[in-house]
């Protein structure tokens, strides 16, 4: 615990110093009370950093796991794409023996059915998309609100 504290705000070198030792407890796991008792900071400054640092770290997971979803995505569109090429191949060598024809008709069928597949799968929005879509549509909603007081007063 530091025994030189100042009353109300520190300069910018103190300020980065008790980040810097609240980060390291953060880090750590440490919680909120044991912080406060450990280095003697108020609960609402500890708090204030912890928040700030979830945010971030919540903020770097939803990216990655985007990009996760994105990937994984036009992985499967692609191995579904191969497959189509395969069966599409497999028909044509089936096509010319006429005696074959009950191969023939579940080979269209297997194409139909990743055709299908891939097409629900392409046009199926990721998150990243719903989210803004979702997004768009309050700041649609919020654009339509009043703005000014006598609009404000008028929408009463």
């Amino acid at each position: 615990m530091s025994t030189t504290r100042q009353a109300g705000r520190p300069d910018r070198q103190s300020a980065q110093a008790v980040n810097d030792e609240i980060r390291e407890r953060f880090e750590a796991g440490i919680g909120i009370m044991a912080v406060h008792y450990e280095l003697g900071y108020s609960t609402r400054t500890i708090s204030k950093r912890f928040d700030k640092w979830n945010k971030l770290l919540k903020e770097r997971d939803d990216i990655k796991f985007l990009q996760r979803q994105d990937e994984a995505k036009a992985r499967a569109l692609l191995a579904l794409d191969k497959q189509i090429v395969e069966v599409l191949k497999l028909q044509k060598i089936v096509s010319d023996q006429d005696d074959k024809v009950s191969l023939r008709a579940k080979l269209a069928y297997i194409l139909f059915e990743m055709t299908d597949r891939k097409a629900s799968l392409e046009f199926t929005p990721t998150i990243a998309v719903r989210v803004k879509q979702e997004v768009n549509e309050l700041i649609e909603r919020y654009q339509k609100l009043p703005v000014t007081e006598r609009e404000l007063q008028a929408g009463k």
